[in-house]
């Protein structure tokens, strides 16, 4: 049989009570004997009695203990009565037998970061004895039943644990009742879910051109990085996958179809773990708006390349002065002989009135030609630079 710790009870022998108490009436005739015979051997040596009966009671006392050591103590092992315990490898060595069974655990690596209901364990057991069972344990607690045969494989529900570190252990049992522990496994649990969002453009907005700036933010759960950020439209990736912050990636809208269209961004963190965010939705405008010219107006003109109707305002203008010349010519005249009297005094007296009427007519001509035609052309000009965009 097995103790607690993995010995193996051996089972030895002692005197049974019957024998016991048969071995003493031996040794009591056996020791009557020895004096009798030790009495008659020292009377027939009468001058020697004490010494001859001292010497021979000791030879049988050394007699008597070297037939004890070599004949009872196997005879006392050899029989039930008595145990003592000898550590199971002891007894195997020295019956030159086989090692106790071991046991490694394979899976899931040391440090490895797991999560959800199905995480995988796996152990190999053997060399030694023949394998009875091997049980999986996390933090010293079962996990699922003994498991009997091979593949020794099992399934962890990480959801049941706390986030953060865990150790992992398989403990073999074998065909002789020993029992061994596999070196602990660390792991941690990490069932933050990893998530990602898309910043821009905003839900609904109208977009348009090669170059719609497409913004997203991502966060890692506990224990974990992100790997990568990748944007789609309408399910379809946009660009190579974002390693690193900020994920921000750029989409050429005049590859889609005009109207409505979703974009997501999907993460990855470093344990594999896969995210997709809420869709946004925006409209593809890329259509050119058209503007119509109307046809030039009968009053419109071409003028300098430009539609204007400022030449018939001018002709207007020149009509209406014109007009109120030749009507007010009576009342004009006597103001010219005021203004000339005027200039006349200033230039030495009466004696200069036709000189100021000749300076009054000379003036008032050539400034009314030279103002109406630098008008004219400066306008021509002008009309012509704003044709053709200078």
């Amino acid at each position: 049989m097995a103790n607690s710790s993995g010995g193996i009870i051996n089972t030895l022998v002692g005197p049974a009570k019957n024998d016991t108490e048969r071995d003493a009436r031996t040794v009591a005739a056996a020791l009557a004997w020895t004096l009798v015979i030790g009495s008659v051997f020292a009377i027939s040596w009468q001058r020697h009695y004490w010494a001859a009966a001292c010497m021979w009671a000791g030879a049988c006392a050394l007699v008597g203990m070297l037939l004890g050591f070599l004949f009872g103590i196997p005879r006392f092992l050899s029989r039930s009565g008595m145990t003592a315990t000898i550590p199971a490898t002891d007894k195997q060595l020295e019956a030159g037998g086989p090692a106790a069974a071991a046991v490694i655990l394979t899976e899931p690596a040391t440090g490895a970061t797991v999560s959800g209901r199905t995480v995988t364990l796996t152990a190999t057991a053997g060399t030694g004895l023949t394998v009875a069972s091997v049980q999986f344990k996390v933090d010293g607690s079962n996990v699922g039943a003994a498991l009997t045969a091979s593949p020794y494989t099992s399934t962890l529900d990480s959801t049941t644990l706390s986030e953060g570190a865990h150790s992992i252990t398989a403990a073999v049992t074998d065909s002789a009742g020993n029992t061994s522990t596999s070196a602990a496994v660390s792991i941690i649990v990490s069932n933050t879910t990893t998530a990602v969002s898309v910043v821009a453009p905003a839900a609904g907005a109208t977009v348009s051109g090669k170059t719609v700036t497409l913004t997203a933010t991502a966060t890692a759960g506990t224990g974990l990085t992100v790997a990568s950020v990748q944007f789609k439209v309408d399910g379809s990736n946009v660009g190579a996958a974002l390693t690193a912050s900020p994920y921000t990636s750029t989409l050429d809208s005049t590859t889609l179809s005009e109207g409505a269209h979703s974009i997501t961004a999907a993460v990855t963190d470093s344990a594999g773990n896969t995210s997709t965010s809420a869709a946004v939705s925006i409209i593809v405008s890329n259509t050119t708006t058209a503007v119509s010219v109307a046809p030039p107006t009968a009053v419109q003109q071409t003028f300098g390349g430009v539609n204007t109707n400022l030449e018939e305002i001018s002709d207007w203008l020149t009509k209406i002065i014109v007009g109120v010349s030749l009507v007010e010519l009576q009342k004009a005249q006597s103001k010219l002989q005021g203004a000339a009297g005027f200039i006349a005094q200033t230039l030495g007296g009466a004696s200069q009135t036709s000189f100021a009427y000749g300076l009054m007519i000379y003036f008032s001509i050539v400034g009314f030609l030279g103002s109406y035609l630098l008008t004219r052309l400066y306008l021509q000009r002008a009309f012509r630079d704003a044709a053709s965009g200078q």
